[in-house]
């Protein structure tokens, strides 16, 4: 799929959505995206590609963001997503994870559960608030913070749904 998108890029950060074909046959791939950039003003041209994350899923929303840095894009991947049993959060990129902290929170911002993880890339939610208790079906959302060995520091917020 071809997909020309034009995006304001700050201090090498930038956001981009796209649209799978209803055609997509649902299985999870790995993506892959070619970039290009040109500063009018100083006449300076850019290129680039990405091509550590996933692509996939259902027809609702995969999960998949991209947390931009200007050394290069981390991805967290939150999958499956509506989730039914489990959320696996992964972070991929060029830089490695030293912490990487997870908080759920209801449709209200209460906080139902707080997930951690030090030197790894992987964090799993088994769908229970703080107490060990299964949550109800419904929409929540996470906030993950993701420090880099290098101490940069990256924040996303997505929603996840739950199924019963």
């Amino acid at each position: 799929m071809l997909l020309t998108e034009t995006a304001t890029v700050v201090n090498g950060v930038f956001e981009c959505t796209f649209t799978l074909p209803e055609s997509y046959d649902n299985e999870y791939d790995k993506g892959y995206i070619r970039y290009y950039a040109l500063d009018k003003d100083r006449n300076v041209e850019a290129q680039g590609y990405f091509d550590n994350f996933t692509v996939g899923g259902d027809k609702q929303e995969t999960g998949i963001d991209i947390i931009g840095s200007p050394d290069g894009a981390l991805t967290m991947v939150s999958m499956p997503n509506p989730a039914r049993e489990y959320v696996t959060f992964v972070v991929n990129g060029s830089s490695n994870v030293q912490s990487c902290t997870v908080e759920i929170l209801d449709v209200s911002g209460r906080s139902v559960s707080l997930l951690t993880a030090a030197n790894q890339n992987r964090i799993v939610w088994n769908l229970t608030d703080s107490n060990g208790k299964k949550v109800v079906a419904g929409t929540y959302f996470y906030r993950a913070r993701i420090i880099t060995t290098d101490g940069q520091t990256h924040t996303k917020s997505n929603k996840i749904i739950v199924l019963n």
